[in-house]
């Protein structure tokens, strides 16, 4: 803190360099002055309310604006959790001060209060979701913010663009926000940024690991955009895309500001974000990553379906092998050769029309002894279910209660019991018959004795478009850790892939490759049915079914799983080179919308992979690259070199580019073309004078018909250049036959021409578009060839 004496007055203002504040007539931008002047003049009291209270006037990043910024007394940044608020339409961010004021003191929570409406008519008079999530983020970062400390609350207009917000800061990596509260503004599907959500351009489960507070008003009188209707859709609209709903509030006596109008309202929406930051604490953050160590001296040969949990002071694995389910017991987990039979299984499944399928060992309160097992129904009647079996005094296992336990859902695989935050148990299965054949959870606060529904998009892939094994999240097997939070892993197309939760419920991919078969077994074609287990001491065990496919020729393996990056981690955090931003085939700091550029670093990913197929990604190994907010599509990903697709929609001037939380920037221009040369700098083989040659560009601009982002160009019809382009070689025009989109590729263009007059040699070639030229290339004009 810094204390400046002006007119007798102290303003307090925080030291950050490139904000400005203002208090007491501490002058800010002209354009941000003339804004605060208007919501003065608006409602002096409340600014007085503010100012009084020692709320600190900070200009925004863009000088357009301002927010207030508030601690309570005796806390520091980034200590305080905050409540940053969006207002409603043609409303001041001094009026959410002195509604949340009150409570956040009593809470101990700072307040962000962002002033987003500029004073004028029309949406363009407000910060768009893009915007919104720059300024805040700016703001937050000058504060010191920590990841998931911020509770961002909009009312009406403002909860309505929280949306957007939410899946860029989930995108971006900075995970800002614990918990989202929206106040009687529901989703609006058509909303530019909610199509790019629902188009899947930050992913299809880009809100998973989220939290949500929601309010309606039974007499809001815009019951469709703002009230129980639209916000009951809007819960439904957010669990699509993997956030969980944690509180919804419905007064059906409420109008459209009825929320802070009742102190319940507020006191509930404040405990549902406390419970969330006691959840944080200790849990992994999503940014950590794991190794996977394998055990070269565990396996159990044909075996399969293994399932792990800490019984009675020891792990209890059992598997399926040639003989049925057996048992494999040790204090440590290194047992794979002493499988004994478990007593009364088989009989306790006489005459319920199933047959014996998996079984998940867990010890329930009192330290009893249970099985859920997987009841098998005949093949082609679609209707497995749950059994739970308690041990009785004899240790015999028996049906306790004697119908499956879980009913709601008439086919499910896969199961895995885990506890709940609450004390109680959650179901983890696999959803069959339905599509698509997703992960799904139920709970039971009765020790598994019943399970009900609870979400079905806990991996965030319910919004897949066209479900395959490629995206959609099976074998799913969920741990608790001893230090808080959970640990997941699922299977997708025979690979394994980790995920983290604070809570169970939603869960955020950690950002590393998947686990290939390979890693943790030699000639293993793929991994299927992974279960997790943590010893006393903390160490993590996975077992997984290693093979071509689950049964007779496949072996039970183990890997131990460790953090090896997160907090106090000695893991290099990842980081983008000065100037490592490029034209990908230029190599000038320069790039254009919807060219492909290259990204230099170091730690950039643990591996080195390739999209591999068009669509383009926008995620590859954990990998995700943010342009000025936008998702990027990629082509490959290495810890030192990405290379990308600039989106369509990159805006000219100094553009931010993201890889996790290194940050970097580089010019944007409309057009910047960049030819491909190689290692020698030749843009094509040598040819002839009058032959054709062929060289390909990219930062070309536009094309027309022009492909979906990330999308190969089309065959058929061609698709043109926009601008005109030329070409030089050796001083001398070149005649142009074809300047257009190179089928099967994305951001690349094709440009032909005849080889002018000369004679053979290598000569200078430049591809100007739109009278803007290229890099220099060098081009060998062959000599002919005899008759």
């Amino acid at each position: 803190m810094k204390v400046f004496e002006r007119a007798g007055a102290r303003v307090c203002i925080l030291a950050v360099a490139g904000l400005w504040a203002a208090a007491a007539g501490f002058a800010l931008p002209d354009e941000a002055q003339a804004l605060l002047d208007r919501a003065r003049a608006a409602n002096p009291n409340r600014y007085q309310f503010a100012i009084d209270r020692g709320a600190q006037v900070l200009a925004t990043g863009d000088g357009r604006s301002f927010y207030l910024l508030w601690l309570p007394a005796g806390a520091e940044p980034p200590a305080a959790p905050l409540i940053a608020s969006l207002h409603g339409s043609e409303s001041w961010a001094f009026d959410e001060f002195f509604l949340w004021h009150d409570a956040a003191r009593a809470a101990g929570y700072g307040i962000l209060a962002l002033q987003w409406w500029f004073g004028g008519d029309g949406p363009q008079s407000y910060y768009d979701p893009e915007a919104l999530h720059r300024e805040l983020r700016g703001a937050l970062r000058a504060h010191g913010a920590r990841e998931g400390t911020v509770l961002l609350h909009g009312f009406s207009r403002g909860s309505a663009n929280i949306y957007g917000v939410a899946a860029l800061d989930r995108f971006s990596g900075d995970r800002y926000y614990g918990m989202f509260l929206a106040n009687a503004g529901g989703v609006a599907p058509d909303f530019p940024p909610n199509l790019r959500i629902a188009g899947g351009q930050y992913g299809y489960g880009v809100l998973g690991g989220t939290y949500w507070t929601m309010f309606c008003g039974g007499r809001d009188p815009n019951p469709e955009r703002d009230g129980c209707p639209a916000m009951r859709r809007t819960a439904e609209w957010v669990g699509l895309y993997g956030g969980v709903v944690d509180l919804f509030i419905e007064d059906r006596e409420a109008g459209h500001g009825g929320f802070h109008q009742t102190p319940a309202h507020i006191s509930a929406a404040l405990d549902a974000f406390r419970r969330n930051q006691h959840l944080r604490r200790g849990a992994p953050t999503p940014a950590t990553r794991w190794s996977v160590e394998p055990d070269p001296k565990f396996e159990i040969p044909g075996a399969s379906i293994p399932n792990a949990g800490w019984v009675d002071g020891e792990v209890w694995l059992t598997v399926g092998t040639r003989n049925g389910l057996r048992l494999y017991r040790s204090r440590d987990g290194s047992n794979s050769t002493d499988g004994s039979a478990i007593p009364n299984l088989v009989e306790a499944f006489a005459q319920t029309g199933y047959s014996l399928g998996e079984a998940v060992p867990r010890e329930l309160s009192g330290g009893r002894r249970a099985l859920f097992v997987l009841g098998l129904s005949p093949p082609g009647a679609g209707r497995d279910t749950l059994f739970r079996l308690i041990e009785n005094p004899d240790g015999r296992f028996s049906r306790d209660p004697a119908h499956p336990v879980f009913t709601a859902h008439t086919f499910i695989g896969v199961p895995d019991i885990t506890p709940t935050v609450d004390g109680g148990l959650r179901l983890t299965y696999v959803a069959r018959g339905v599509r698509p054949e997703n992960s799904r959870t139920a709970v039971s606060g009765g020790e598994g004795a019943a399970f009900t529904p609870e979400f079905h998009n806990p991996f965030g892939d319910l919004a897949e478009p066209v479900p395959n094994a490629n995206v959609v999240n099976v074998d799913p097997a969920i741990l608790r850790l001893a230090g808080g939070g959970y640990l997941a892993v699922t299977m997708r197309a025979m690979r394994l892939y980790l995920f983290t939760s604070i809570d169970g419920r939603t869960f955020t991919p950690a950002p590393q490759p998947p686990i290939e078969a390979k890693a943790l077994s030699a000639g293993a074609g793929g991994l299927f049915d992974p279960t997790l287990v943590q010893l006393p001491d903390g160490r993590i065990f996975m077992y997984v079914t290693a093979g071509d496919a689950p049964g007779a020729n496949s072996r039970v393996v183990r890997a131990e799983i460790k953090a090896v990056s997160g907090p106090g981690s000695q893991v290099p955090a990842p980081s983008i080179d000065p100037g490592g931003v490029r034209n990908a085939a230029s190599g000038a700091a320069v790039i254009s919308p919807g060219s492909i550029f290259s990204i230099q670093g170091s730690q950039l990913t643990l591996s080195t992979e390739s999209a591999g197929q068009y669509p383009l990604p926008t995620e590859i190994a954990g990998v995700r690259v943010s342009v000025q907010s936008r998702a990027a599509h990629l082509f490959s990903v290495s810890p030192t070199k990405i290379t990308a697709l600039a989106p369509y929609d990159t805006s000219p001037g100094e553009a931010s580019v993201e890889v996790g939380t290194a940050r970097a920037t580089v010019r944007v221009e409309p057009l910047a073309p960049g030819v491909f040369t190689d290692s020698e700098g030749y843009a094509a083989p040598p040819a002839a004078r009058h032959s054709v040659a062929t060289v390909y560009l990219t930062g070309h601009g536009e094309a027309h018909p022009q492909p979906p982002a990330g999308a190969a160009a089309p065959a058929g019809p061609l698709s043109l250049l926009k601008h005109p382009v030329a070409v030089v070689l050796g001083g001398i025009p070149a005649a142009v036959l074809f300047a257009g989109l190179a089928p099967g590729f994305a951001g690349l263009a094709q440009v032909n021409f005849r080889v002018p007059d000369l004679a053979p040699g290598d000569y200078d070639l430049i591809v100007t578009v739109r009278d803007i030229p290229s890099n220099t290339a060098r081009f060998r004009v062959a000599a002919p060839v005899a008759p």
